[in-house]
């Protein structure tokens, strides 16, 4: 078993060689932006050939969309977060000639292991093939998300948003941005593609229930459904990052400092001394008001004059 493993490695790249070479795709002249991933590089980092997103192109990008979208800022940062550590896992799967090895196949190079649940046949395969054609890649040397335990992976660049769903907003991606072609792998494309993906899902509401109502859509395609169920952990999580999001998109701290939190015992007591605060105006606010009754009382009202009580009743004794 120990044997087997050890040559599987060089068994995977050889078939990718041999489906990029010997077989029926012909790639294009490639640029230099777009150059595919040499066999050097999946090997040494198989999980991603793209750093993460800075702090300032996040806080950037993610204005941007805002502005144009909608969306809020901190929830579109935390969708960023959820799904690709702002773009530090965008993948390590990658897909082999569906024409030769079936619809779905292909391989994780960060375990090693083959998998037949890369992207879903009759929804992804299709339109991930059209976007590398007009992105001239390579689609069998290009890094997509790996399927988790149920269901399928195929996800892209830092957004991590599936090729049916990229062709849906690319075209409006591109308008919103004024571009010609737009790539899921670039920054900028991915957090305007998302913003208008999200607004179509209702996220542009700005309330709790119908961000957190998008995420899972996002996520899924579905509702978030039961409590416990994987949708609504993740919907519950995205929004969790909302919050910690809010707290610390500022120019003075950086992204991924953590929120500074009390201790127990001090939120304790300041809960005690706020209520102790309360008492002691409401006691204050009594005796005021007695106070006040105390003095009403000493003077009688007559003819829209106040007289002291002691002088009725010197009249009333002369009587």
């Amino acid at each position: 078993m120990a044997s087997f493993r050890r040559y599987m490695l060089p068994v995977i790249v050889i078939i990718i060689f041999l489906s990029r070479f010997l077989f029926f795709y012909e790639p294009e002249r490639v640029t230099k932006k777009s150059e595919p991933l040499s066999f050097v590089t999946l090997l040494q980092n198989p999980a991603s050939d793209f750093s993460s997103i800075s702090r300032e192109d996040t806080l950037k990008f993610s204005k941007n969309t805002s502005k144009i979208t909608g969306i809020r800022v901190e929830f579109l940062v935390a969708i960023f977060s959820q799904e690709s550590s702002l773009g530090k896992n965008v993948g390590s799967c990658y897909l082999f000639d569906p024409r030769i090895f079936g619809g779905g196949v292909g391989v994780d190079l960060s375990s090693g292991t083959f998998s037949s649940r890369i992207m879903k046949p009759e929804r992804d395969v299709k339109p991930f093939m059209e976007i590398m054609k007009n992105l001239d890649r390579n689609p069998f040397f290009t890094a997509v998300s790996c399927p988790m335990k149920v269901g399928w992976g195929g996800a892209m660049g830092p957004a991590q948003i599936l090729p049916s769903t990229w062709i849906t907003v690319q075209k409006r991606t591109a308008i919103a941005l004024n571009k010609k072609v737009v790539d899921p792998w670039i920054p900028e494309d991915a957090f305007m593609a998302a913003g208008i993906h999200l607004k179509d899902l209702g996220a542009d509401h700005k309330k709790i229930s119908s961000e957190r109502s998008a995420a899972c859509r996002y996520f899924s395609g579905k509702s978030c459904g039961k409590k416990n169920s994987a949708i609504a952990q993740y919907g519950d999580s995205v929004m969790k990052k909302t919050k910690y999001f809010e707290k610390i998109l500022n120019p003075e701290k950086p992204i991924d400092t953590p929120i500074k939190t009390k201790p127990k015992h001090k939120a304790m007591q300041e809960k005690k001394n706020k209520h102790t605060e309360k008492r002691i105006l409401k006691k204050v606010h009594k005796t005021r008001s007695v106070s006040k009754l105390m003095h009403q009382t000493n003077s009688v009202v007559k003819n829209s004059k106040t007289v002291p009580l002691s002088k009725i009743q010197k009249k009333r004794e002369r009587k």
